[in-house]
């Protein structure tokens, strides 16, 4: 499924649904792609910033995963954008950081007060 999901991230998740090792649950494929090694940085982050409902579904589910309490931004953006690589497209790009943006701001309240 690993190898599969490097080649093609649709592939590998449709893989491990058909042999029901996967739901088609957003939560259970975030907890998939953030708990399993050996998955392509690149094709990981260019799944996660994909385009639409089920994809923004997942996104959020993915960045939930990630515990930001207590951490500085410098700190959250590290441990947050350490698992994959941004993609190219600038999209892409937007709908993966202002997931971020807005999980970290719920968890750190009053970090970027004036």
């Amino acid at each position: 499924a690993v190898r599969k999901f490097n080649l093609k991230p649709r592939d590998g998740v449709q893989y491990l649904q058909l042999r029901g090792f996967l739901s088609a649950e957003p939560g259970d494929i975030a907890t998939f792609l953030h708990e399993t090694k050996g998955l392509s940085k690149r094709k990981l982050g260019d799944y996660l910033g994909e385009r639409g409902e089920r994809h923004a579904e997942l996104l959020s589910a993915y960045v939930r995963r990630f515990d930001f309490a207590g951490l500085s931004f410098v700190g959250a953006i590290r441990a947050f954008l350490s698992p994959f690589r941004l993609p190219g497209e600038a999209q892409k790009i937007d709908r993966i950081m202002c997931e971020f943006a807005s999980h970290f701001v719920s968890q750190a309240p009053g970090v970027f007060s004036s």
